[in-house]
């Protein structure tokens, strides 16, 4: 999953099932970038992650995910 961005934020991963846990791995990220997961046990359809430090330059998050 790629989201073009920067500084920091949240954004929302749709499954379409409810989601018990996740991990994510990012991909081309330097630190001091972050990225963090956070389940709403209210959601029926997905996950967020949290992102921060994100440079202006490329601005982008870039992650592959496990969802269960």
């Amino acid at each position: 999953m790629k989201h073009v961005c920067c500084g920091g934020g949240e954004l929302f991963v749709y499954t379409g099932f409810p989601v018990q846990s996740a991990v994510i791995v990012p991909v081309g990220l330097a630190p001091p970038a972050e990225l963090k997961t956070r389940i709403d046990e209210g959601s029926i359809s997905g996950f967020y992650v949290e992102y921060s430090n994100i440079p202006v330059t490329p601005g982008m998050i870039h992650f592959s995910f496990t969802a269960q």
